[in-house]
Parts: structure tokens; C-alpha cells; sequence
């Protein structure tokens, strides 16, 4: 299922994100010097914008950046692929496996973590217009 937020500013900063990353394994590696421009712009966009820096749309550009980041030493380029698949999902289908990962960790979450927990974090349907996707605000926090 496709899912193409083209009105929402965050979807443009994946696009190009994902241009750019996918620019750099195939083309051109120093596109990737772009992405990580890219990702710090977005990252101060959404703190801007969410006014706290332990918002949950903030904790994904951070864990974004981060993946990005681990990519700058010689030899780990290869870890590219990781978020150029990723973010390709992300533009495509607004599945974010970033968000879903961080749903699960202890700060973000008011319940145990179970088997089912785990299930609705990964298997629940993208939501336009929501991070959570629909994950109920009584099992996280916000």
C-alpha cells in the first residue's frame, strides 16, 4: 500500500533523504554528505517545531542520525543500505521501522513488553499523519 504524504514537509526531507542516499551508494558517495545534512536540517526543524528535544518525532531523527553517523568511518559504508532501504520505505508506505523500534524501548512505553506489544509495534498499519500509528496513547508515552 502506498502511502505519498506529499503535504507534509517531514515526507520531503525523507525523499530527499532517500535521493541522496541512494545517489550515494550507486553514483556518487559524497552524496551522502548531503544526507546527513539533510538529517541534521530535519533534526532542527522538528525540535523547532515539537519544542522538546525527548519528543518521540525528535528521538526518530536522532536515531536517524545516528544510523547515518556509524556510516562516516572507512570501511562502513556498506551500512548505507540500512537506512536507504529504510527511508525508501518510509517515503513509499509511511512505515517507519525507526519509530517502531523506538516505541519498544522502556522510555517510551507505559506497558510490559510482551509478545503482543511487540506484534502491534510492528505489525499495526501506518496511520497518515501519525508516528504512533494508532498504537494507543495508554500503552506510550508521548
Amino acid at each position: 500500500m502506498f502511502m505519498l504524504d506529499v503535504k507534509d514537509i517531514g515526507w520531503w526531507y525523507w525523499l530527499a533523504s532517500t535521493l541522496c542516499l541512494w545517489t550515494a551508494i550507486a553514483i556518487h558517495p559524497a552524496a551522502f554528505n548531503v544526507a546527513l545534512l539533510i538529517g541534521a536540517m530535519q533534526l532542527l526543524h522538528v525540535i523547532t517545531t515539537e519544542r522538546s528535544v525527548t519528543a518521540f518525532p525528535v528521538q526518530v531523527r536522532i536515531g536517524y542520525l545516528c544510523v547515518l553517523l556509524t556510516a562516516v568511518p572507512d570501511g562502513y559504508q556498506w551500512i548505507l543500505w540500512i537506512p536507504a532501504i529504510g527511508t525508501l520505505v518510509r517515503v513509499l508506505t509511511g512505515y517507519c521501522i525507526m519509530a517502531r523500534n523506538l516505541m519498544l524501548m522502556p522510555f517510551n512505553r507505559r506497558e510490559t513488553l510482551t509478545l503482543d506489544f511487540v506484534k502491534a509495534a510492528y505489525l499495526t498499519a501506518p496511520n497518515k499523519g501519525n508516528m504512533l500509528h494508532g498504537i494507543s496513547a495508554l500503552r506510550l508515552f508521548n
